[in-house]
């Protein structure tokens, strides 16, 4: 009887933190960052820091090229789950976005605009990259993926939003919801965090 009580109660215990009090001091701590945000290019990983872990968030990553010897695609933030890796680019700012599906974007605000290149498109070479990595080391089934934060809830695009440009405020929820969906086992992501994190020491072969 004693047994069966104590099992009771640390469901419910366990109920409570994980259902109740984990996701509420979740929240708290990503609205204190958000809060304190001052649109610096390291906010998606501060982010994601408090759901993921820093054993699978990485940053400033640099990607060798095969047969190119010297030659590097660098990286600013990568988050890895079992949908895949995913690379995170970041726009700041208010305003409008015209975000057509060719080569160039425009920025503009106050009647002036910046012109850049379409991210998704810039970072084809980086997600090729890091399949071919990936396929090279067993790990076929692992796919990258581009996804824009924009950290400006005021911020609006000419085009409709698709699934890969969030805002940072809804950027954990994102890829968590990913990685429930995932098909990658648990053993695989630490695989291809390894492979990653080799990558960038310079002790990958």
């Amino acid at each position: 009887m004693k047994f069966f009580i104590s099992a009771v109660l640390f469901v419910l215990l366990f109920y409570i933190i994980n259902r109740i009090i984990e996701p509420r001091l979740i929240r708290q701590c990503l609205q204190k960052i958000l809060l304190n945000s001052d649109d610096s290019e390291t906010l998606p990983a501060k982010l994601l820091y408090v759901t993921m872990g820093k054993n699978r968030v990485f940053t400033e990553l640099s990607l060798p090229i095969p047969s190119k010897d010297g030659e590097e695609i660098n990286i600013g933030i990568i988050a890895v789950n079992r949908a895949g890796v995913y690379i995170i680019c970041q726009i700041n700012g208010e305003g409008l976005i015209e975000n057509p599906s060719e080569q160039k974007w425009k920025h503009i605000f106050n009647g002036n605009y910046i012109e850049f290149d379409n991210p998704f498109r810039i970072q084809e070479g980086a997600r090729n990259l890091i399949e071919y990595y990936a396929k090279n080391s067993g790990l076929g089934a692992v796919k990258a993926h581009s996804l824009l934060v924009y950290t400006n809830p005021d911020l609006r695009f000419t085009h409709n939003l698709n699934r890969s440009i969030v805002s940072a405020e809804n950027l954990n929820k994102k890829l968590s919801a990913m990685d429930k969906r995932g098909k990658l086992s648990h053993l695989q992501v630490r695989h291809m965090c390894k492979i990653l994190s080799d990558i960038n020491s310079g002790t990958y072969f």
